[in-house]
């Protein structure tokens, strides 16, 4: 009998102890617990921890009782770990499976209303000469641009001059943080940034781009 705890083991007595292999407790007989519960044999078997886990419960136990209630508890706790992490898993595919949804619901979005070519170009982020404003506006808001209005051999014009500060305001209108953090990140390293520095229509189409 184990006085102090008040378990109590029945049977081939065996040291309990604990190596890299775990704890060791009496498994030929019966161990009945301080709270009237027996279990027969190996009652540690089918549990795997850590070598560290397995001393830690081993140095703050206090006999049979205390060892299998901290197994208990930390069986627990890492199953409740472990759901958590599987769930934030799933969570994470749930979101990257309705990113690729939205994304591929936009390409043929685009590819619908502007035609194969024009589309699939702008639902890769990318623009080209002869597209329209509507066309540019899709990837390249038009609020993070200064526009000015000019004539141009007699035609009507319109320069889109990228500007950091409208941009910034169509980040914060939009609560799109991210891309604001992205560009000054790049801008700092003197990486190219992706924003094209100037754009020119002429009678609403693009003719000219510098990026």
């Amino acid at each position: 009998k184990y006085h102090e705890t008040g378990d109590v083991f029945v049977g081939d007595y065996q040291e309990i102890y604990y190596d890299k292999d775990g704890i060791h407790v009496p498994t030929r007989g019966t161990t009945k617990f301080a709270d009237g519960t027996s279990v027969t044999g190996d009652w540690l078997a089918g549990y795997n921890f850590y070598y560290g886990e397995w001393q830690e419960i081993y140095n703050k136990s206090n006999g049979p009782t205390d060892i299998r209630n901290n197994v208990i508890a930390l069986k627990r706790q890492k199953d409740e770990e472990a759901a958590k992490e599987r769930a934030k898993k799933e969570e994470e595919r749930r979101r990257e499976w309705q990113k690729e949804q939205r994304k591929r619901a936009r390409r043929q979005y685009l590819i619908n209303k502007y035609g194969y070519k024009y589309g699939s170009l702008l639902a890769n982020g990318k623009i080209c000469i002869g597209m329209t404003k509507e066309m540019v506006n899709e990837v390249w808001p038009r609020g993070c641009f200064v526009v000015s209005q000019l004539v141009l051999s007699g035609r009507r014009a319109e320069q889109w001059v990228f500007s950091e500060d409208k941009f910034a305001l169509y980040c914060a209108q939009k609560e799109d943080k991210g891309s604001l953090i992205a560009y000054l990140f790049a801008k700092q390293l003197g990486m190219q940034t992706v924003f094209p520095e100037e754009m020119l229509f002429i009678n609403g189409i693009l003719r000219g781009l510098s990026q």
